[in-house]
């Protein structure tokens, strides 16, 4: 595709357009290919997620690149899961509103638009304009929600959002009552532990699918499996957007008794079993 630029780590998507390497020192070398057929609308697909820093900067030089060609008009990120975005807010005093700063970098960086999947902030698809960026979030819920229904052929089934803020995921389902307590008082890490998770909904004899925009540490997903076993449920399977399964959450939902957990491969895991290249396809080729 000529108006799309693909980072290696897309390769599992398109055909990469982009070499990326690091010097000794640990800094980005990035060498964008093909710069001949760059003109109008380009799309640049690229993950953020791990190492979010470092490829946040790999996008910034990327972009760099793109911005000089004579050819292109317009360029448009394409962040399957944008990092930073779980902070639109503030909390105590002296924190930046990182989201937003995030897409002030993008904007400086050279685009017109920002493409992204289940923006954790967003808490809905569609589009908008923060801070002069056009960004569009798209979802993978309906995707997440065919599988089950379709591959897995799923009976009895009710799917069950952890909180309000996902309940757009799955709009005939059931959400949660989540709230959150203070930051935990650890130095190194920035948590704030769930103070109460409740269900107000039957679901006793049930196989529940709890549909969240992301696992992270996975503390949300197993509270809410724990609840919706006190519910009386026979089987719980876990399902997300973007599977970061830190430190071990995969493994912690499986001993809890998670039937299967399925992400997308908004970053790549044993566990993507939905993809958005049919998404980035129409994006692309309307």
């Amino acid at each position: 595709m000529q108006n799309l630029v693909v980072s290696p780590n897309c390769a599992d998507l398109f055909q990469p357009t982009v070499e990326i390497r690091q010097f000794p020192d640990g800094e980005n070398y990035v060498r964008v290919t093909g710069l001949e057929n760059a003109k109008g609308k380009v799309y640049v697909l690229h993950r953020c997620f791990p190492k979010q820093d470092r490829s946040l900067i790999q996008l910034y030089l990327i972009v760099s690149v793109l911005r000089k060609c004579k050819g292109v008009k317009e360029i448009a990120a394409i962040v399957p899961y944008l990092p930073y975005s779980r902070q639109d807010k503030i909390f105590l005093d002296g924190e930046p509103i990182s989201a937003h700063e995030t897409l002030s970098l993008i904007k400086c960086a050279g685009c017109t638009e920002l493409i992204t999947f289940d923006c954790h902030f967003l808490k809905k698809s569609g589009e908008f304009e923060i801070d002069g960026l056009k960004v569009r979030n798209l979802t993978m819920g309906n995707e997440l929600k065919q599988y089950f229904e379709h591959a897995l052929k799923l009976k009895n089934g009710v799917f069950v959002s952890p909180d309000k803020g996902a309940s757009y995921l799955s709009s005939e389902g059931y959400a949660m009552e989540k709230q959150r307590g203070e930051y935990g008082k650890c130095p190194k890490t920035a948590y704030r532990a769930i103070a109460r998770l409740e269900a107000n909904f039957e679901a006793n004899g049930k196989t529940a699918v709890i549909i969240d925009d992301m696992i992270a540490g996975g503390s949300t997903m197993l509270k809410a499996v724990d609840v919706l076993r006190e519910k009386g449920v026979e089987s719980v399977y876990a399902a997300a957007i973007h599977g970061l399964l830190l430190s071990g959450a995969d493994t912690k939902l499986l001993e809890r008794g998670v039937k299967e957990i399925v992400c997308s491969d908004t970053i790549k895991s044993a566990y993507s079993r939905v993809s958005i290249k049919k998404q980035i396809e129409k994006i692309i080729n309307p």
